[in-house]
């Protein structure tokens, strides 16, 4: 444990190299994660809207990467309907996406088919 309560490892086969992963994925969903503050996109889920970032979106998805950067309709838009989805599964998706965690067990079987659908 550091001065600063971050967590560092020390990864096996590399000297020297810090492992910070699990305090990126933390600050990615406590900074970012429904925020709006720095947002540049709004995706609406069944009149939902919810705060995003297209180049964390396309980053982490092939998706969200033709989507936004494709040349499509959507790519000039800051706001975004997306159907097909439901609030409870895409507030489960884009946490995912942000952090790279999903708690299966602990969701309904309906919201993982969803999210996985």
């Amino acid at each position: 444990m550091s001065s600063n309560g971050c967590e560092t490892r020390i990864l096996s086969g590399s000297e020297g190299d810090v492992d910070h992963v699990h305090m990126l994925s933390d600050n990615l969903k406590s900074n970012l994660l429904l925020n709006s503050d720095y947002s540049d996109v709004s995706l609406v889920v069944e009149g939902v809207s919810f705060p995003a970032h297209k180049i964390i979106l396309a980053a982490r998805s092939n998706y969200f990467r033709a989507l936004l950067y494709g040349g499509m309709r959507e790519s000039t838009q800051a706001e975004i309907e997306l159907k097909g989805a439901t609030t409870a599964s895409f507030k489960v998706l884009l946490k995912y996406v942000y952090t790279g965690r999903m708690a299966l067990a602990d969701l309904k079987e309906e919201i993982v088919l969803d999210v996985l659908g």
